[in-house]
């Protein structure tokens, strides 16, 4: 992450509770240099289902809008994953592959790809 940072690809940002400015989780835009820039989202446990991953998106779709010529947004999510899958929905995202993918921690994910158009 460091590196893409660096070479200035991704934008990665911390994502706050508004009163208090407690930590929720982060979003990113990856590939900011490509034709196909990727969004994605953590949040932590805590944070889920009060609509913030749902803002951030929201937020970080306005600012790629803005910013950057792209020709459409890749949002890649495991399929079980609902409330993220609804965030994409929300932003006329449409399913473009499924494919299965091991994760940072070994797990194996049935992933689906959305893609966002402007």
């Amino acid at each position: 992450m460091i590196l893409q940072r660096e070479n200035h690809t991704d934008l990665v940002l911390v994502i706050l509770k508004k009163d208090g400015l407690e930590f929720l989780g982060i979003c990113e835009v990856g590939g900011i240099d490509t034709q196909t820039p990727e969004l994605g989202i953590w949040l932590k446990k805590s944070a889920h289902g009060h609509g913030f991953g749902r803002e951030a998106i929201n937020a970080l779709k306005d600012w790629v809008d803005k910013n950057l010529q792209y020709n459409y947004l890749s949002y890649p999510v495991d399929k079980r994953n609902i409330p993220s899958r609804k965030i994409a929905e929300s932003l006329e995202g449409k399913v473009f592959r499924e494919f299965q993918q091991i994760n940072k921690s070994g797990d194996l994910l049935d992933e689906v790809e959305y893609r966002i158009y402007k």
